[in-house]
């Protein structure tokens, strides 16, 4: 409500504010989800590049991508309320940026030393998750690896989750 009118009106309205979170997020889910089934169905059906053989396993990974990449920046909107829209759209791309190179996007290079001296980076980082699970469905006879990679990144949207709500919770505009 403090950096912008369209946020001061909405602290007003009758709507109570966890219920408009609600809707928001929401319809922003589900928008971004609509955006990946295009484009898996443009690189299926128009560019004829075959993803895997499961489509189903494919959609329900990218269902949960969806759904920690928007709370992740939601996460990032509350956990940084203070600051300007352009610090926290800085920060949320440069996370992006960041997070595919060090899931090898950018080199496999950096994917192996990643690999090889700091693991744990690997469980945490959303992108490297989702990376490994497509990876996983087209090269390994077992899904074992991919739904070890499903289960991290549902756990680190669950966080993402929690921690913007608990943070959502003590907002408070009174003043307005």
């Amino acid at each position: 409500a403090n950096l912008s009118p369209e946020g001061a009106r909405l602290s007003v309205s009758p709507i109570k504010r966890f219920k408009l979170l609600m809707i928001k997020m929401g319809s922003a889910n589900l928008l971004h989800f609509i955006g990946i089934l295009l484009l898996i169905t443009y690189m299926n059906v128009i560019l004829g590049i075959v993803l895997a053989s499961n489509i189903t396993l494919i959609i329900l990974i990218s269902l949960i991508a969806s759904i920690t990449g928007v709370w992740l920046g939601a996460f990032t909107a509350i956990a940084l309320r203070k600051t300007s829209i352009g610090v926290k759209i800085a920060i949320t791309s440069i996370t992006g940026v960041v997070g595919g190179m060090l899931a090898g996007m950018m080199s496999p290079v950096i994917k192996y030393w990643i690999n090889d001296n700091f693991p744990y980076i690997n469980y945490i980082n959303p992108a490297n998750l989702i990376n490994e699970g497509l990876y996983s469905l087209y090269y390994y006879p077992t899904n074992e690896r991919y739904f070890f990679n499903l289960i991290m990144l549902a756990v680190i949207a669950l966080i993402l989750i929690v921690g913007t709500l608990l943070m959502f919770r003590r907002d408070s505009y009174e003043s307005i």
